[in-house]
């Protein structure tokens, strides 16, 4: 009976997720809902649907770029500080979920783990930096959701380009726009370079799976670095291409 109850036992222990495995759950449910919770809901309260803040930002941005004014009205500046925070706390979060999931990289014994505590970590990653960059430079990224309509005659687009362009909201977005792609392409150059060290490390400790696995994450990681590059060095036909998309 107790050599029974002792298999049982081990049985149990092996099914058993570990710890990290659990946090980093926790965390990923948290970011998916802790925004929407701090936000009071002012940008919808679901998680898996854009379309009040899609709404939101098309409209706010119009009226701004209608309105004639430099600064941005009462609405549409309780919309930015609320993207935010929004992007502040989910990058706060994906923070969190990237350290516990290098944590279990380094802990975790059996090959499938560790593989997929990596493809999290990467996810984390990726959701970091977007975040960060939606929070240095909110106003841009709510312009990401497009379009603004506010051409008319023979040749929208000319039009749009002429409305947009001489608006005197256009020097405040632009700036924002521009800063929103330095700040991709530094993290990004950031990420390359970690990336490759870790790559080269992998190398030399003769794992080639993980260092091929990783170069290419750190060459992906320099052609996201030269795109936002370029965007930031003429951001202004990528920012009309922006507000006058989807």
């Amino acid at each position: 009976m107790s050599h029974t109850s002792a298999a049982s036992r081990s049985c149990v222990g092996r099914l058993r997720p570990p710890p990290g495995a659990l946090v980093g759950l926790a965390l990923a449910a948290g970011f998916l809902w802790a925004p929407v919770w701090v936000t009071g809901g002012r940008l919808g309260t679901n998680p898996f649907d854009d379309g009040p803040i899609r709404t939101l930002a098309r409209s706010e941005l119009t009226a701004w770029f209608g309105s004639g004014r430099d600064t941005l009205g009462a609405d549409l500046a309780r919309a930015v500080t609320d993207w935010r925070l929004f992007h502040t706390v989910k990058a706060v979060l994906a923070l969190m979920l990237l350290a516990v999931a290098l944590a279990c990289v380094r802990r975790l014994g059996q090959a499938v783990s560790r593989r997929l505590a990596g493809a999290t970590a990467l996810a984390a990653l990726i959701a970091l930096a977007a975040n960060v960059q939606g929070a240095i430079a909110p106003l841009a990224s709510l312009a990401s959701f497009g379009p603004i309509r506010t051409g008319g005659g023979n040749d929208p687009n000319a039009a749009l380009a002429t409305e947009l362009t001489g608006s005197a909201a256009w020097p405040l977005l632009l700036e924002d726009f521009t800063r929103f792609h330095v700040t991709m392409a530094i993290i990004a150059v950031i990420a390359t370079l970690g990336l490759g060290v870790l790559s080269a490390r992998a190398l030399v400790r003769r794992r080639t799976t993980a260092a091929v696995t990783l170069g290419l994450v750190a060459v992906a990681w320099a052609v996201i670095a030269a795109a936002n590059g370029s965007t930031a060095l003429s951001p202004a036909s990528a920012l009309l291409a922006a507000l006058d998309s989807r």
